[in-house]
């Protein structure tokens, strides 16, 4: 489903005449793939409007329909008979159009129809992409042969992994992600080094959560229990924080970061409450993360590498397809850790789950995002 970034209407697409565009039937913005464009808009514009995107003269934008992450703002001037602002998805190779907009750029050469095979092979797959997006975007599960870009990303999905397919350029760089995976990477090598004596004083233990004025809540966040441990959970929070931490801000990711590490653990302590068990790990806090990345890009693609007896297939997910599986799987996990089977703290991580639900609520239907304060 497409959405107006304008007012976040479901966008129809046009069965007629502009074939190719969707249209938001209250505002009348619209959008179309740079392919689409091509056919009906003079060549040489497009060539100038995609030329300013390649420059980098850009600023962050809105919400692009199609994959929600920003587009960039292009301001045309000379090309045109009046200057525009135009929200380009450098991703999707999506231009939005607001009301009145698409009128002033000049129509394609007399009609005829551009013969797919003189386009680049790019163009040819973006265009057959296109044809069956209303199809595609129907589909919570897809079976795919072609492996996600980069290569290395096959090493985390063997390892049972999810990875993201689609690859993206962020408008801002995730200061705040990079340098807490780098801190909680330190701090547990650290601890690797004397690790009973870090455990002992640092390490959530229900019975002493008040232990250090409640502070143990947070300093288990930093301490893990081995290296895979460590390195799953530094792999969880780059792949899904730096999107998390784009859409809301640094100060309001650390936030939602912050209250699903407490909640995480108080409700580990609540079921819990004289167990003199050590908890440790990340997991509470990057569950809120991994839920609101979920919520609030719920048609990304997250590969995943499956065996079938000796063959290696890949797998595409939704990311909300994703999240629900993941919700069923924790939550048989917390029936098995209430009923002492084991002592993996899935309760924590459900607690920090429930944090990254509340705030997209909260973001989504009230407070504004970092993004929409550029306009």
């Amino acid at each position: 489903m497409f959405l107006c970034p304008n007012c976040n209407e479901r966008l129809v697409r046009t069965e007629k005449g502009d074939e190719g565009f969707w249209v938001c039937p209250s505002c009348g913005g619209r959008a179309a793939n740079i392919v689409v464009l091509r056919r009906t808009v003079a060549r040489q514009e497009i060539n100038r409007l995609w030329a300013c995107v390649r420059e980098g003269k850009t600023e962050p934008g809105r919400p692009c329909p199609a994959c929600e992450r920003p587009m960039v703002v292009i301001h045309t001037d000379e090309s045109v008979v009046q200057s525009l602002s135009l929200d380009v998805c450098t991703r999707c190779q999506f231009i939005w159009f607001d009301p009145k907009e698409f009128e002033v750029l000049p129509p394609a050469s007399p009609p005829h129809r551009v013969d797919e095979k003189q386009l680049p092979m790019e163009a040819r797959l973006l265009l057959a992409k296109y044809e069956i997006e209303q199809i595609d975007d129907q589909l919570p599960l897809e079976l795919d042969e072609v492996p996600p870009t980069p290569d290395w990303k096959t090493l985390p999905a063997f390892l049972g992994m999810p990875v993201e397919y689609e690859n993206h350029v962020l408008q801002n760089r995730p200061w705040a992600t990079w340098v807490l995976a780098t801190v909680v990477s330190l701090f547990s090598f650290l601890a690797f080094l004397d690790f009973e004596n870090a455990v002992r004083e640092f390490a959530l233990i229900p019975a002493e959560v008040g232990r250090y004025w409640g502070l143990t809540l947070l300093t288990a966040f930093f301490l893990h229990a081995n290296w895979l441990h460590l390195l799953g959970n530094i792999y969880f929070l780059l792949v899904f924080g730096d999107d998390v931490e784009e859409y809301l801000g640094k100060s309001r990711y650390l936030l939602v970061l912050l209250l699903a590490i407490v909640t995480g653990g108080v409700l580990h302590s609540l079921a819990h409450p004289d167990s003199t068990t050590p908890v440790v790990g990340a997991r509470a806090g990057i569950s809120g993360i991994l839920v609101f990345y979920c919520l609030q890009y719920p048609r990304a693609r997250l590969g995943f590498l499956v065996r079938y007896l000796f063959i290696f297939r890949w797998i595409r997910l939704r990311a909300w397809m994703y999240m629900l599986l993941w919700i069923v799987l924790q939550s048989l996990g917390a029936l098995q850790q209430l009923s002492g089977v084991t002592q993996i703290s899935f309760l924590g991580h459900l607690g920090g789950a429930t944090i990254g639900l509340l705030f997209w609520l909260l973001w989504k239907w009230g407070l504004p995002s970092r993004q929409e304060h550029y306009h």
